[in-house]
Formats: structure tokens, C-alpha cells, sequence
């Protein structure tokens, strides 16, 4: 068994609807429901994971984490928690506004560069003590792009491969 959260999913694949002409909202919309509007027995809720409401999760039964959240407290205390708990845990970096043929890697969170999300977690990390971190991130240097941070599809689409090939292999 492993865990797999990623409370962003639901918002970067508008595309599952065909019908391009429609507003971009009303795909969002429906992608938010994308269980029910898919197959209308099975229902999903959508459950976001914040430090708060971790032990709502019940992650011990996980032999394995996978990390996929953008929002840094809730990275930080899913790390944390899965530390200690010696449950095996990799966590996705950020792939926003990269462009260009990926450089995928794996390794440790120490080792990173060129990674805002990264550097955060670093930071972050080094204050609880935790000195070693598997990651998957990409080698790429960011390229500044105003207020918003974006990622061409691919991107996130090689990380989530590279953390799923990563787990199969332990």
C-alpha cells in the first residue's frame, strides 16, 4: 500500500473534457467533480491534507508516501510525520516554469538547486533536525515569469513517473 496526495491534481488537468469551446471555469468546475461526473456511484470526496488534520489520514497503513503536495507546512508535517514514524516517504519539487528537455533526478533534498520549493524545504527541514530527505526534482533552472508560476504539462507528468518508478524499485 502507499499514499499518494496531491491537493493540486484536481485543478491541472482541465483537459479531460473535449468540448474546447466551453469556459475554462466551467471545465475546472466539473473537474472538481470529475469522479461523480465520470462515474456518478463513485464518490470521492476531496479531503486536503493540512498539519491540523493529519491523524485524520491514518497513514500507518501505508508502506510507502508519496509526497505531491505544493504547499510547504503540509510537505513539512508530512515529512515530519512520516520520519517518525519510519514510514519510507519521497516527495515531488517543483516544476514550475521550466522549460526545455527535463533533467529528472532523484536524490536527497540537500542536493537540490535551482529549486525555490526546495530551498523552503531545506530551510524547513534542517530546523527539525531531519538531515535527509529523497526527492525528485529537476535540474533545470526556473525561468521567472511574473506573479505566476506555471508548468508546461510534461513537467509534472516526468516527476510523477520518476517518484512512481522510484517506489516500485524499493
Amino acid at each position: 500500500k502507499y499514499f499518494e496526495n496531491s491537493i493540486s491534481n484536481e485543478t491541472q488537468n482541465p483537459a479531460f473534457d473535449a468540448r474546447l469551446d466551453e469556459n475554462l471555469n466551467f471545465i475546472l468546475e466539473k473537474n472538481n467533480l470529475s469522479a461523480s461526473y465520470i462515474n456518478p456511484v463513485h464518490q470521492t470526496p476531496k479531503r486536503e491534507f493540512l498539519k491540523d488534520n493529519l491523524e485524520n489520514f491514518n497513514l500507518q497503513q501505508y508502506d510507502y508516501i508519496i509526497d505531491a503536495i505544493d504547499m510547504v507546512t503540509s510537505k513539512i508535517a508530512l515529512i515530519e510525520y512520516a520520519n517518525s514514524h519510519s514510514i519510507p516517504i519521497i516527495s515531488a519539487m517543483g516544476a514550475g516554469n521550466r522549460l526545455g528537455i527535463p533533467e529528472c533526478v532523484v536524490g536527497d533534498i540537500f542536493e537540490t538547486s535551482n529549486d525555490g520549493l526546495a530551498k523552503v524545504l531545506r530551510q524547513n527541514l534542517r530546523k527539525l533536525g531531519i538531515d535527509r530527505h529523497k526527492v525528485v526534482y529537476f535540474k533545470n533552472k526556473s525561468i521567472p515569469n511574473g506573479k505566476t508560476i506555471g508548468s508546461i504539462s510534461y513537467y509534472p507528468t516526468i516527476s510523477g513517473a520518476m517518484v512512481a518508478a522510484c517506489v516500485i524499485d524499493e
